[in-house]
């Protein structure tokens, strides 16, 4: 999907492997306001994104998506034609099979960046790198000073991040399915079991608060969380642009992805120190080739 996990599923794809596709232009890159994400959207963001992928001389035939997602070739279609919208089960089954970067327009519409760059591969932006590296050293000098022990010499987590409610999921919805078994019941079942957590989690957030923001009624959003209801499309990315990437947490363990922040929140120590002395030694090297281009 985004930015938010690591594929590891094993649907089939073209040899050679084709090059990935770049965002599309004409669509803003920035977050858009929860209540500007509509079907229609939606739908168009969709549609342009499986033009560039599916079809004839494409990367997928229709015949394939369908015999792997269960979805018929005349909705393919109409998906493809920006005619209709998949429900929030369907979509998954897409993104498992096809593979994150049929969500690329999507997420850019919550305001995540794809891990794909535009410039080619050759080119060094030497002001950037020294940005990066600048705030990699920030970021790891932070860690390690939240790493230090508390006065009763003990590590003590941050309780208010969401990678410390990352492991309470059920042990069913922690295990990946396949693209056929993605059914509305699914992902009901899912998305009431972390909103619950959300809800009686820090963080202060209400049923009242999450309607208010989203233009979701009240009601609605009791079902969602009871889970006698299923968001469509156009909805759930209106709440996961409100609530946050923890809210697709079940969804991207459905789909074989991990989060990335689960794998790195018991990073060790010494771990930690040698990336941050690898950094400040790139930071040293950068400063060296800056003085011998000045010359």
């Amino acid at each position: 999907m985004s930015s938010f996990a690591d594929t590891v599923h094993t649907a089939p794809v073209a040899w050679p492997p084709p090059k990935r596709l770049k965002p599309r232009t004409g669509t803003a890159p920035d977050g858009m306001p929860a209540r500007a994400i509509t079907p229609a959207e939606v739908t168009e963001r969709l549609s342009g994104r499986l033009r560039d992928l599916v079809g004839p001389g494409r990367r997928w035939s229709y015949a394939e998506i369908s015999a792997h997602t269960l979805i018929d070739v005349r909705t393919l279609k109409a998906y493809v034609r920006g005619t209709a919208c998949p429900n929030l089960a369907k979509y998954k089954r897409l993104v498992v099979v096809m593979g994150p970067e049929v969500a690329i327009d999507l997420n850019r519409m919550l305001g995540w960046e794809p891990r794909i760059g535009n410039d080619p591969p050759e080119a060094l932006d030497l002001g950037a790198l020294e940005a990066a590296l600048l705030r990699a050293e920030q970021a790891l000098a932070g860690l390690d000073r939240a790493r230090q022990p508390g006065p009763s010499g003990l590590i003590k987590p941050n309780s208010h991040t969401a990678a410390a409610r990352v492991a309470d999921t059920r042990p069913e919805f922690a295990r990946a399915l396949p693209a056929q078994a993605i059914t509305p019941a699914a992902i009901a079942a899912r998305l009431s079991y972390r909103l619950r957590r959300m809800l009686d989690g820090e963080g202060n957030r209400s049923i009242g608060g999450i309607a208010e923001a989203t233009g979701i009624s009240r009601g609605v959003i009791e079902a969602y969380v009871a889970g006698t209801a299923c968001p469509n499309l156009a909805r759930y990315f209106r709440l996961e642009r409100v609530l946050g990437q923890e809210l697709g947490i079940e969804f991207a363990l459905m789909l074989g992805w991990r989060p990335r922040y689960q794998a790195s929140r018991n990073v060790a120590a010494p771990l930690i120190e040698a990336l941050h002395g690898s950094v400040r030694a790139c930071l040293d090297t950068l400063e060296r080739i800056k003085g011998t281009d000045g010359r």
